[in-house]
């Protein structure tokens, strides 16, 4: 498989959560944040909290990034590079609890992944919304089968 080829990314018109969760979410808690603290009535402790709000928006758009699972290995890319990860190097694959980002799941390997240790990603399903979460779900299961086995 040539991963440059790929079918995942991040701006398609078929499934919009690759772009929400890359760059729609991260904007408006950036610009919503910048709003909320250049406002006159802004107190020193409001622009701690905006100034978080806005550390948050960026930490998103850094840590997101995109999958698509082979027979072999995991592709994975964050902005235009694919990487190649075996499942042998896979811990574990699952939802975040904590930093909870909206609608991604991670996967956690031996090794610690900067910024946060793990790879945040958001699936990319070309479906109606129904049927997105089933895809989901059969996604995760078949990394952590792969992972079990390698």
């Amino acid at each position: 498989m040539n991963p440059l080829n790929a079918d995942p990314r991040f701006l398609a018109g078929d499934d919009m959560r690759p772009f929400a969760a890359k760059l729609g979410i991260p904007a408006i808690l950036i610009l919503g944040g910048i709003c909320l603290g250049v406002a006159p009535t802004t107190r020193p402790a409001g622009v701690v909290l905006c100034a978080s709000i806005i550390l948050l928006g960026a930490l998103q758009f850094v840590v997101v990034g995109l999958v698509k699972p082979t027979q072999e290995c995991v592709f994975y890319r964050r902005f235009t590079e694919w990487r190649r990860i075996e499942y042998s190097d896979i811990v574990r694959c699952g939802r975040p609890i904590y930093p909870q980002f909206w609608g991604l799941h991670y996967l956690k390997l031996r090794n610690f992944e900067p910024p946060l240790g793990k790879l945040y990603f958001v699936q990319y399903h070309p479906a109606g919304s129904i049927s997105q979460y089933e895809q989901d779900r059969e996604l995760i299961e078949q990394i952590r089968t792969r992972v079990a086995r390698a």
